[in-house]
């Protein structure tokens, strides 16, 4: 990967200990603690550590959501959402994705809520609510033109029309590769940051295609 990892286990361990007596100071060991060492065994893919935390950052939002920032509380409700999403579970990546669409609404991050109504599209197909797709395009288009669809948008929603008015039974393997060689262009030349969920979205399609696991697809630089 193209970001250096290797400090981050020494500077956790200095980082867990120090908790806090305050319920402030509480909220912002486990905004800090948690948000990092989260990211990075999902950065560095181990996934078995990165499920591990799971149930301490859903109590802890339970717990501190209400002092906590949005942008951090909404960071990591996506990316809890993208961990499921990796291990082939869509049932529980939608419980976490439904948190950022039904949730309060907040203007901020609103990289991850954008990414949130592709995913819900994506999720769906996985678990096979073809039938959903007169309710929810329509939906996801709305949300989407009011700051304006972006290419990457565009790009995966035509594809998802396309996956939508089959059966389901066949993987378009042609289309899905011609997408995947047109998406890495697009971020080869912008940020990931300028397109959340490119990245995501690219390892989905290659894993799909090739009928490895999206795991074995990132680990191998995606």
């Amino acid at each position: 990967m193209d970001d250096d990892f290797s400090a981050y286990p020494r500077i956790l361990a200095m980082m867990k200990d120090f908790e806090g007596t305050t319920v402030e100071e509480r909220a912002e060991h486990f905004t800090n603690y948690h948000f990092y060492s989260f990211n990075y065994h999902m950065n560095v893919w181990q996934f078995e550590e990165a499920v591990a935390f799971a149930p301490e950052i859903d109590l802890g939002l339970q717990k501190y959501g209400a002092i906590i920032p949005d942008s951090r509380r909404l960071v990591f409700i996506y990316n809890l959402m993208v961990m499921f999403f990796f291990l082939n579970k869509p049932k529980e990546s939608l419980k976490w994705l439904l948190k950022l669409t039904n949730g309060e609404k907040s203007e901020v991050r609103q990289d991850a809520q954008r990414a949130a109504r592709l995913f819900l599209l994506v999720l769906h197909y996985q678990l096979g609510n073809l039938d959903l797709y007169d309710h929810l395009f329509p939906s996801v288009q709305r949300y989407l033109s009011q700051k304006g669809i972006n290419e990457f948008e565009q790009k995966l929603l035509e594809f998802l029309k396309v996956l939508y008015r089959t059966d389901g039974s066949s993987w378009p393997r042609p289309a899905a590769e011609a997408l995947v060689t047109s998406l890495e262009a697009l971020s080869k030349a912008n940020s990931d940051a300028h397109f959340p969920g490119i990245r995501e979205v690219i390892i989905w399609l290659k894993a799909k295609s090739t009928g490895m696991s999206m795991i074995e697809v990132g680990k191998m630089g995606g």
